[in-house]
């Protein structure tokens, strides 16, 4: 846990914040165009680094990220992703382009 801990205070806490918001844009975006449904808050003051999608389909929107190696879980009927520090924009596209399928 002290190297955990290291490494985050190494990121620096603003830094991380400041690329979760970067890593969720795709899903942020997909969700004012009306491509997602995002259950969760995406008010600056009140979101975080995890997002929670409301597919129409879910279980088989779940079943289809895993089988493209998105992880995720499901919680409250949507989608639960929580990228963090170590992920990339790249990654959480390749969760909206399954999310949107099932949108």
């Amino acid at each position: 846990m002290d190297e955990s801990v290291k490494l985050l205070l190494d990121f620096r806490v603003a830094n991380i914040e400041k690329w979760l918001r970067e890593v969720c844009r795709p899903v942020t975006d997909a969700a004012q165009s009306d491509k997602l449904r995002v259950t969760s808050s995406l008010d600056r003051e009140h979101s975080s680094g995890i997002v929670c999608v409301a597919p129409k389909r879910l279980t088989e929107c779940f079943r289809r990220l895993e089988e493209e190696g998105v992880r995720a879980s499901v919680r409250e009927g949507a989608v639960r992703l929580s990228p963090h520090c170590y992920n990339t924009p790249e990654e959480m596209e390749k969760a909206v382009a399954v999310l949107t399928e099932y949108a």
